[in-house]
């Protein structure tokens, strides 16, 4: 399965956030492509995010707003937005969030928790949902739920 990740600003290479996303991404295999988005402003920001989707994204916006979505859940999505030859694509905003366009377009808004996390660790925590998501797809143990 082929996923498509879309973030705005860069992550430190040596930091434990970096080594958190990587430790996970390497133990996944769905061919995740990421791409790392300038940070500047809310607006410029939006713009880039729009131009960076496929034209068979199924965008899945990682905001506030959005749903709170089990493992299993999550692992259902990919499944099906796969089967539907859609490209499942997590967008990650910046500091300022994600602009009411990039939104809009969301066929798909998720949330881990009703709280507000750094983009850093949203992605590290994205990476282990998306490894987890794998596992449950492939019946391996490692979702004991």
């Amino acid at each position: 399965m082929r996923l498509h990740l879309i973030c705005v600003g860069k992550m430190k290479s040596q930091s434990p956030e970096s080594a958190l996303f990587k430790k996970f991404t390497t133990r996944c295999r769905f061919d995740l492509r990421v791409d790392e988005l300038a940070d500047s402003n809310k607006v410029s920001e939006g713009e880039a995010i729009l131009r960076h989707l496929s034209p068979i994204a199924h965008m899945v916006a990682l905001d506030e707003r959005g749903k709170d979505l089990s493992s299993p859940d999550l692992a259902a999505l990919l499944e099906q937005t796969s089967a539907d030859q859609k490209l499942p694509t997590f967008v990650i905003g910046g500091a300022d969030g994600l602009t009411d366009s990039v939104r809009k377009q969301a066929k798909t808004m998720l949330r881990f928790g009703r709280v507000v996390w750094p983009y850093q660790l949203i992605r590290g925590m994205l990476a282990e949902q998306i490894y987890r998501a794998q596992t449950i797809l492939d019946r391996h143990p490692y979702h004991r739920h």
